[in-house]
């Protein structure tokens, strides 16, 4: 990411302009929000909540409970959010829709 930023002249984030830096902030800023809104999207299919509100405070309290990081959503790396997206996505949201199956009162 700072190759790019710099237009290709350093790796490294302490040779980065403030502006390059600022560009690269905002990038991994825009990407985990990106992820984030995905497990919203989720969250929002297994009714953990109606309102934005609602929702980010369900997956905070499943991130700081449930998982291994026991992080707030907010506090976690683009790593850890994507790990976890991955976790949401791929086993809590298909064990919800078996419950449904099943005819779970979920």
């Amino acid at each position: 990411m700072c190759w790019e930023a710099s237009g290709h002249k350093t790796e490294s984030s302490k040779e980065l302009t403030e502006a390059q830096a600022r560009h690269v902030i905002q990038t991994l800023n825009d990407k985990a929000n990106k992820v984030r809104r995905k497990m919203m999207a989720i969250a929002g299919k297994m009714k953990w909540g109606v309102t934005h509100h609602e929702l980010l405070a369900a997956l905070d309290w499943w991130c700081l409970n449930r998982t291994s990081y026991k992080k707030h959503l907010m506090k976690m790396t683009m790593e850890e959010l994507t790990k976890v997206c991955t976790i949401l996505e791929t086993k809590v949201y298909p064990d919800y829709l078996k419950g449904l199956s099943n005819g779970d009162d979920v």
